[in-house]
């Protein structure tokens, strides 16, 4: 089933008297390529928002299949909504940002495709031109990154694939676009293979891919140099950037003027308690705080105008329950509240809103990796002061139904989704559980299960939020007996709403 609205659109820029001319609209809105989610609307929602601008929203009957908006709003950088209703509750939802409706594209008719998912639940990523086919990545990736780029694609970059215990180390990066829901090819990293590297984007546009791991004359060695991606040119350019040292498994954090605050990692089988910050103005990297801890596989997240959570991860011996809190101008590392558990690959997130971060799943021991570990069945709140971050107190420790070491995890509204990771008993799971926080300054809290699961068990994936508000789920690995598979299989986490 499909169902097709047609849209005029009436602004200044696009009717005027004489002109017998307006802009047109086809919007096309199907299933996904693994389910059917249609044919239990009874209404259709569609909302259509732009920054700076009031929002405009419509209502009709799903079997009418058609519709009219009013006042939309005339911008090249505008997101269309679409929420699939049964009697009250919302029951699907997928959208398409940035969508140009400004008018200054020369054509009468815009074509908009949208695949809905269920809410709260996931589906495989879809090909929005037939509706019908599933797409996924061009190679299987663990330990990659994803990142989001200004005009809405996700850049995936490096990674392994490792079959039988027979690792593939890649130089390869891959280019999502979510308005068609397909795949393609990126540019090379120019003989950098990479793996247990980080990805930020900057605030011109550009990523910094910094470090990680990869091979160099047949040997596994540990890089000190970095790569600029420009989106606007789709290539890394020739330009190397050299680090103060080599690290791989580190955190990289974009801070408000523009820097990166990158910490701790690995080096040649030595965990590093040094940081570096690297400048754009100037490319250069130079030295930051020493950490007081030494630390890889933690999480980092910024709480601050220049002041980042270093949080738990493993030392060479442990797994860590010490928190850190890193700010710069001036430079000052202090000790934060210790967590409740030692978590090493522990899921890492800021509630919206920026008051309090959840701590949740990994391994309370150290591991040599991901696919060996243990998974911890419970989750954390630390409640952040920002004015004295050092002062920021932990809620008491929240029970899941499953360990989760190496999970992924995503925001949602008062809360987060831990999605997978690896069980108590060392199975991975497909299963996802949602954290909601209903009274901070008490820490009530309440746990359940998302309404779907992920279509492929996985740990050590990837989640990446889309512009339109929903969650990218990639790579990965899962464990069929002893042997861990690396995922090309891609999802979609839609959002509560």
């Amino acid at each position: 089933m499909i169902a097709r609205l047609v849209v005029w659109l009436c602004g200044a820029t696009l009717c005027c008297v004489g002109c017998g001319k307006a802009l047109q609209v086809n919007l096309v809105i199907s299933d996904p390529c693994d389910n059917q989610v249609l044919l239990g609307a009874k209404q259709v929602q569609v909302d259509v928002s732009a920054p700076g601008v009031p929002a405009t929203s419509t209502t009709w009957s799903a079997s009418s299949g058609r519709g009219a908006l009013k006042n939309l709003p005339l911008a090249a950088d505008a997101t269309l909504a679409v929420t699939l209703r049964g009697e009250s509750a919302a029951l699907a939802a997928g959208s398409v940002s940035p969508l140009d409706l400004s008018g200054r594209v020369e054509k009468d008719l815009v074509a908009v495709n949208v695949v809905v998912g269920f809410v709260d639940a996931f589906y495989q990523t879809t090909n929005t031109s037939t509706g019908v086919t599933c797409t996924a990545l061009g190679s299987a990736r663990r330990e990659h990154t994803a990142t989001l780029l200004f005009d809405g694609r996700i850049l995936i970059v490096g990674g392994e694939k490792l079959e039988r215990g027979v690792p593939t180390y890649w130089q390869t990066t891959e280019l999502y676009d979510p308005k068609t829901g397909t795949f393609a090819a990126g540019p090379n990293m120019a003989g950098w293979t990479r793996k247990g590297h980080t990805a930020t984007r900057l605030r011109d546009g550009r990523v910094l891919v910094a470090a990680g791991v990869g091979v160099n004359n047949d040997s596994l060695t540990t890089w000190k140099a970095a790569q600029l991606f420009d989106a606007t040119s789709n290539s890394f350019g020739s330009l190397t950037l050299h680090m103060q040292e080599p690290r791989a498994y580190h955190t990289a954090t974009l801070l408000d003027d523009g820097r990166v605050l990158i910490a701790g990692g690995t080096a040649d089988d030595q965990v590093l308690a040094t940081t570096e910050i690297y400048d754009p103005s100037s490319n250069t990297f130079a030295a930051g705080p020493t950490l007081l801890q030494a630390r890889a596989h933690h999480a980092a997240v910024k709480v601050g105008k220049s002041a980042v959570a270093i949080i738990g991860g493993q030392n060479a011996t442990r797994a860590l329950v010490t928190v850190e809190f890193v700010t710069l101008n001036p430079d000052e590392v202090s000790l934060g509240p210790e967590l409740l558990v030692a978590r090493s690959y522990p899921a890492v997130e800021m509630v919206p809103g920026g008051s309090a971060i959840v701590v949740a799943g990994g391994f309370d021991k150290s591991v040599t990796s991901a696919e060996v570990g243990v998974g911890v069945a419970s989750a954390e709140i630390i409640k952040i002061e920002r004015d004295l971050a050092a002062s920021s107190l932990p809620c008491p420790s929240v029970r899941l139904a499953e360990g989760r070491g190496a999970a992924a995890i995503a925001a949602i509204d008062r809360g987060v989704v831990i999605m997978g990771g690896i069980a108590a008993n060392g199975q991975v799971l497909s299963s996802a559980e949602r954290i909601t926080i209903t009274d901070l300054p008490s820490c009530a809290v309440v746990v359940g299960p998302s309404a779907g699961s992920m279509y492929s068990s996985r740990a050590g994936a990837v989640v990446t939020p889309l512009l339109g508000g929903d969650s990218l789920v990639s790579g990965g690995f899962t464990q069929a007996s002893t042997n861990a598979t690396t995922l090309a299989l891609v999802e979609v986490y839609v959002h509560p709403r």
